[in-house]
């Protein structure tokens, strides 16, 4: 037997008895001479007195009331007629914008439990935030919420974390800045806290609501899922006939884009350009399902600075070989694809 440690022995002497520990103490002298020691010091007793009054603790500072920016840290909180009583910290992803009414903003919960962090999930090191914490952000937990249920700013991302948060927006973080791989359908770090995710839904079912108003009427229509996907960087080897030299083989760059979807699968796949029709095509390369798998309908929505504003693929079912055209005429290359989200009904 291991000699145990100390706070074991602090046990044993409280009256935890163990046979166990009993029969070392009759065998090892360094145990033996550790427990006399602590039997003849004075535990100190814990005073109340000695605390720091409650007023007296370290207290986020809340800003003055301003208007809402991509960056900043906010507290939000469900509606005040929701059951859920409390509130979370979100980060801001966009600038606001007007619409039916009223001003909304693209959010996602914060958290700091870190080592929970998985391939879904940005990690901000503590010097990214004038807060100094590092922050778990589940880009999964992203939502549209009206800015006047945010309430004031306790901080913003400095320089680095607008950098990160930005390119994880764009699809083209660094593989480690995520956490680990999701070890099946039951790992629980895939799933919000019950209260975070409670709030969370809340906030982003307002703005559900108001884009349409007669969907109150109606029986619910399936919901949409949306995930980015992440671009991986892969190298590929060709072979070039050069005119005044032997063939030579050289490594090209390319991009591969991977999506993980909780409790379905994982879809990964390449953006090829026909130039001779100026169409822009995903093709499907590789599908892993799980439980209700990736029979939805899908669509694939992309982003580019060339162009003014997103476009939708036509929907498809997802599999491997599928060519599903993303665009025509849009002038875009490949490479010059910023981000793709894919966006599948909950529909089994």
């Amino acid at each position: 037997m291991r000699c145990p440690l100390p706070i074991d022995w602090l046990e044993y002497l409280e009256g935890a008895s163990s046979d166990e520990l009993a029969a070392h103490l009759t065998e090892c002298l360094p145990c033996r001479l550790l427990v006399e020691e602590l039997r003849r010091e004075a535990r100190p007793q814990l005073q109340s007195s000695r605390l720091p009054r409650p007023d007296a603790w370290p207290h986020w500072r809340e800003i003055e009331q301003s208007s809402v920016a991509f960056g900043e840290i906010r507290w939000a909180s469900g509606p005040s007629t929701a059951i859920t009583v409390g509130r979370v910290p979100v980060l801001v992803l966009s600038d606001i914008w007007e619409e039916k009414g009223n001003t909304w903003c693209e959010i996602v919960p914060l958290l700091t439990d870190i080592e929970n962090a998985t391939s879904l999930d940005i990690v901000l090191h503590r010097n990214e935030t004038d807060l100094e914490i590092p922050w778990r952000v589940p880009l999964r937990g992203q939502t549209i919420a009206n800015v006047r249920a945010l309430g004031a700013p306790i901080g913003c991302l400095l320089e680095g974390g607008r950098k990160i948060v930005g390119l994880a927006l764009e699809g083209r973080a660094p593989q480690e800045r995520f956490g680990t791989p999701i070890e099946g359908p039951d790992d629980a770090r895939v799933r919000l806290p019950e209260q975070i995710d409670s709030i969370i839904r809340l906030l982003g079912r307002a703005y559900a609501l108001s884009t349409d108003v007669e969907s109150l009427l109606q029986i619910p229509k399936p919901r949409v899922l949306s995930f980015d996907l992440r671009r991986l960087v892969v190298q590929r080897s060709q072979t070039r006939g050069l005119q005044l030299a032997a063939e030579s083989t050289v490594k090209e760059e390319e991009y591969e884009w991977f999506v993980e979807i909780p409790s379905r699968g994982s879809l990964k796949g390449r953006i090829e350009y026909r130039y001779a029709d100026d169409e822009l095509l995903f093709v499907v390369e590789d599908l892993v399902e799980i439980e209700t798998g990736l029979h939805s309908p899908a669509q694939i929505m992309l982003w580019s600075q060339r162009l003014s504003k997103p476009v939708i693929s036509e929907q498809f079912v997802p599999k491997i070989g599928d060519q599903v055209l993303l665009g025509r005429d849009l002038g875009v290359l490949p490479r010059e694809v910023g981000r793709l989200e894919v966006r599948l009904s909950d529909e089994d």
